[in-house]
């Protein structure tokens, strides 16, 4: 499977699920993602958004005042895997580069190694924070 996408801050504490079949049996499931850009580059925006979100959630104005402790501002997308018969686990990361492996007998941080079965696998992007203006995905994955 192979995958890309654009978002934008809509799709902000969402999720995206995508199914795909393990046709043969695999001793390894990987699964490369990434996504661009991971850092909001506008100063005046970002403290736009930092301001605003103190002030919604009660700060008052000499802590407003100091919004630049809170930037920059980040996307951040995480992704968890499950086989047709469980979870598998999650990569909650902040890096916006990853690789992950399953087999056997290794399996990346976060998640679980074990058989690699035959059917519908999914794998579910969660959208934590979309920052920039668009934010852009690709994931793929691939038995051998």
């Amino acid at each position: 499977m192979n995958v890309s996408g654009r978002i934008d801050s809509s799709a902000t504490q969402t999720h995206i699920t995508y199914t795909f079949p393990i046709l043969e049996q695999s001793s390894m499931i990987r699964i490369e993602f990434n996504y661009t850009p991971k850092t909001l580059t506008d100063t005046h925006q970002a403290k736009e958004m930092i301001e605003s979100a103190m002030l919604k959630y009660g700060y008052n104005d000499p802590q407003v005042q100091d919004w630049q402790k809170y930037a920059p501002l980040h996307n951040l997308i995480t992704l968890s895997i499950d086989d047709p018969q469980t979870h598998r686990g999650q990569a909650h990361r902040q890096d916006p580069q990853q690789t992950h492996f399953l087999s056997a007998d290794h399996a990346s941080p976060g998640f679980w190694k074990g058989f690699n079965p035959v059917g519908q696998w999914k794998v579910t992007l969660s959208i934590h924070s979309v920052v920039t203006p668009e934010c852009d995905y690709q994931l793929e994955v691939w038995g051998n």
